[in-house]
């Protein structure tokens, strides 16, 4: 499956260690050319263009319904748009609602932890969690907490990930 990432999901990851597990996850990692942009601009994240597996794209149209989403948001829904079989990581709640609006196929970084633990790519999703958590990125206890049930992990189990 081919994923189209959003800045977020890719801060957070690099800041806990773990954006090799996008690779290991997904056959192709596509990363909006706006996105790229925003992490290099605000010295947030990964070196983007120095990832050997990433691939920088850039929306050749964007639809009017998207332009209330910021540039990276609004790029990846775009990309996704013109990508058949795509799944967009994307934590923005607007950006989100506008992904589900389209019809496009998404999921948090959260979810991709998830799927890290079912793959056997991670020991523990709490740690991993945790890492993002003390880095700075915000998680509702409700929604860790759904998450680690379907990691197959009760809270406060925590391993090193």
């Amino acid at each position: 499956m081919i994923v189209i990432a959003d800045a977020t999901p890719l801060i957070y990851l690099h800041r806990a260690r773990h954006l090799d597990l996008l690779p290991a996850l997904f056959r192709e990692v596509v990363v909006p050319a706006a996105v790229a942009r925003e992490i290099a601009d605000g010295r947030t994240g990964p070196d983007v263009a120095a990832l050997p597996w990433v691939r920088i794209r850039s929306a050749s149209s964007v639809p009017p319904g998207l332009l209330r989403l910021g540039p990276g948001e609004r790029e990846a829904l775009a990309l996704a748009l013109g990508t058949p079989d795509s799944l967009v990581i994307i934590d923005d709640r607007d950006g989100r609602e506008a992904a589900s609006a389209l019809g496009i196929e998404h999921i948090g970084t959260g979810a991709v932890v998830v799927l890290a633990k079912q793959a056997g790519l991670i020991e523990s999703a709490d740690a991993v969690l945790a890492a993002m958590q003390a880095s700075g990125w915000w998680l509702a206890e409700p929604v860790r907490t759904a998450l680690l049930e379907l990691a197959g992990e009760r809270p406060g189990t925590r391993r090193n990930g």
